[in-house]
């Protein structure tokens, strides 16, 4: 007897903890045809179970068209999500660009999982012509169009005819590496007696694949066509034989091992043709890992909200929390703050808030003996400021000289309300914890 029951349990990460949703096996279909999200193997159907169970959490497939990427992989992961935007990168010379090429090399190195999302339009229309802050637009809203351009919900969109990238897509990175202009003896011999403001004599390349892996012919869909692709002049320069070789040899695979809608492409071109990328961290903790976690449950509510560092007569009643590092040398700390999602409580489904208030966090620190909450900003030095954002889920990492530590979470604007998740990523034997309201109302008892 089959024990096989049509029945499927799936497991996402809400609010801090896996939610189970139980779906069945039938699947929308039109004339024997999968109308919903689907795999291209006729025989595998959990891509379709699970954004069925998904489409059940959210209250229906139409929901999937508006859902925010980020909202997809923390749902799905339960990671620490961390966004990236490329708009400052100038040139791959620029120090900023180097900084930002070594935070993906490093996420890599964590095994985190790094998506690059192309702009709306790529090409011509993302030299300026596209561009939808104006040329009178604030660094500070022109910051805020291209997150929300970042985590804005991803499909599949035109082909861009000279690069090859789909427009509004989502890529997976899956390596980077250093490669040299020229791999000879004497080319290794010019690069030694460059100087540093010079051309940089290594190229910085990356590798992604495609997350809609369909091959057609000799290019998968939305392959790259640029510098270092497949056939491309730039990865077949003088000397050929030796500049494949290495170019193969940095990636660990030969071109023809390389699966359908997996491409190499260099940094430079990626960071015009990119919003950004958003990366899903699982920082490791245990006994024998380096973070030990602690995390908080919290909300902003009337005098708990007290709004950004905007309103200085109220900031600091916003909730705080405190730690304190002990080691004479620098320690790294790591800060997820995630915004809850908001609940229909009668048909039990997540609502999609469009007014959700924008979160943040600040980082100060306190004199080490104190125990109580700081109602004073003299009394403390501002370390950093995460302005408020639209996301969901906002992550700082920070490298702290020894002392306490005060992390204050905040919203925009005072008394708005809202839910959150704190995770503080600490070093070992360092705890967290939440700092009370004094008392300020007399005992109707005490001891003699």
């Amino acid at each position: 007897m089959s024990t096989y029951a049509g029945i499927f349990k799936v497991r996402f990460w809400i609010d801090g903890a896996w939610t189970e949703v139980v779906v069945d096996d039938l699947l929308p279909c039109i004339n024997g045809r999968l109308i919903c999200p689907h795999s291209s193997r006729s025989d595998e159907f959990w891509p379709s179970i699970l954004l069925k169970a998904y489409a059940k959490l959210l209250g229906g497939y139409d929901r999937l068209e508006s859902v925010r990427l980020e909202d997809v992989l923390l749902d799905f992961t339960g990671c620490v999500l961390d966004s990236l935007c490329f708009s400052p990168l100038t040139s791959a010379t620029d120090l900023s660009s180097v900084q930002m090429f070594e935070t993906l090399t490093q996420a890599l190195a964590e095994n985190s999982l790094v998506i690059l999302c192309t702009k709306p339009q790529i090409g011509k229309a993302a030299d300026g012509s596209g561009d939808r802050s104006g040329p009178t637009a604030s660094a500070s809203d022109q910051a805020d169009l291209l997150f929300d351009e970042l985590c804005a919900p991803r499909s599949l969109g035109p082909i861009d005819p000279e690069t090859g990238l789909c427009s509004n897509f989502g890529y997976l990175l899956t390596k980077t590496c250093l490669m040299p202009r020229d791999p000879s003896i004497m080319g290794s011999i010019v690069s030694a007696f460059k100087r540093a403001q010079d051309c940089p004599p290594r190229d910085r390349l990356l590798r992604l694949r495609s997350l809609f892996a369909a091959s057609t012919s000799t290019l998968s869909y939305g392959e790259w066509k640029g510098a270092y692709s497949d056939g491309s002049k730039r990865a077949q320069d003088s000397p050929p034989r030796d500049r494949l070789l290495r170019l193969r040899s940095l990636f660990a695979a030969s071109t023809s091992t390389l699966s359908y809608g997996e491409w190499k492409g260099a940094y430079s071109d990626g960071s015009k043709n990119f919003s950004g990328a958003l990366i899903c961290r699982s920082p490791k903790t245990g006994i024998f890992n380096a973070w030990q976690l602690s995390d908080f449950h919290g909300e902003w509510h009337s005098v708990r909200s007290g709004g950004s560092l905007r309103f200085r007569d109220t900031f600091l009643h916003n909730p705080q929390y405190t730690f304190e590092l002990t080691k004479d040398t620098d320690e790294e700390v790591l800060v997820s703050l995630t915004r809850k999602h908001h609940w229909d409580t009668v048909s039990k489904t997540i609502v999609h808030d469009t007014s959700a208030p924008p979160i943040g966090f600040a980082l100060l620190k306190v004199e080490k003996n104190r125990q109580v909450r700081v109602h004073l900003m003299s009394n403390s030095k501002l370390i950093y400021v995460h302005e408020a954002k639209m996301h969901r889920a906002i992550f700082g990492r920070f490298t702290l000289a020894r002392g306490r530590y005060v992390l204050i979470p905040f919203l925009e604007e005072p008394l708005q309300e809202a839910a959150y998740i704190l995770r503080l990523y600490l070093p070992k034997f360092v705890d967290a914890r939440y700092v009370p309201d004094v008392c300020m109302h007399p005992s109707n008892s005490f001891d003699c």
